[in-house]
């Protein structure tokens, strides 16, 4: 199965959304934008969306899942943004 980008769009919120990465809310109001992109994965449409800086520091590390599945260990020695610092701080919900 393949993994198909339809779309990658940078828009400013218009409602509350919830951060694919870290799992916090992208809000309406504050956050200038965020990363949401239209997905095909074998077969299933999915949108991704995410804090532009979260998005950035996966694309870095090379993450593919939840920041958690890493064992807090990072690539190349870069701390994580402030937003998935305090999201591993809290630890799973």
């Amino acid at each position: 199965m393949s993994l198909y980008l339809l779309d990658e769009t940078f828009p400013k919120p218009r409602k509350d959304h919830v951060c694919s990465e870290c799992e916090r809310l992208i809000k309406h109001g504050v956050d200038e934008s965020y990363v949401r992109q239209a997905i095909v994965d074998g077969g299933l449409f999915y949108v991704y969306k995410a804090h532009r800086e979260c998005y950035e520091f996966a694309l870095t590390v090379g993450m593919e899942e939840d920041v958690l599945a890493y064992d807090r260990q990072w690539a190349l020695g870069q701390d994580p943004p402030p937003i998935v610092r305090e999201r591993l701080e809290r630890g799973p919900e």
